[in-house]
């Protein structure tokens, strides 16, 4: 499996690609999670949704990449839109929605990997937020990342 930073890289100049990773929409702003198996991501996802009812879900576990004139927007496959698996397995289902703009980038990372990092996607520039995930709770990883976003 590649490490996430790995999976940023390979997206550099895309026009879509499907990465194991979440999404969510922040009053309007695309944010990509992107992280290891079990590292956190669905936990962020609902702390971040149950925060405000501006914050959306864009999808669980698979999220697709897509260029569209001069953004690049984000949507879960049809198949699991509006879906959420959590640890256990048990499946619920969330209100969704589609072509949001990646706004920024949120790499939940263990001990090595670089704290902060701008990347150049299609020629935009993204600022990836890197958060040591096992460090704190799912709620205030979600509050840290609202008080950075905005």
């Amino acid at each position: 499996m590649l490490p996430p930073l790995s999976k940023i890289d390979m997206i550099s100049n895309i026009s879509q690609a499907r990465l194991h990773a979440n999404a969510v929409s922040l009053n309007g702003q695309g944010l990509l999670i992107i992280g290891e198996a079990k590292s956190g991501k669905t936990s962020l996802t609902q702390a971040l949704i149950k925060k405000s009812t501006r914050n959306i879900l864009i999808a669980d576990d698979q999220t697709l990449i897509q260029q569209s004139q001069q953004h690049l927007h984000l949507n879960a496959p049809k198949s699991i839109q509006g879906l959420m698996v959590d640890q256990e397995g048990k499946v619920t289902r969330h209100k969704f929605i589609e072509n949001i703009p990646l706004s920024w980038i949120c790499l939940l990372f263990g001990d090595n990997e670089p704290q902060n990092k701008s990347v150049k996607i299609n020629e935009q520039n993204f600022l990836i937020h890197n958060i040591k995930a096992k460090s704190m709770s799912a709620d205030a990883l979600a509050a840290l990342l609202l008080k950075k976003s905005f």
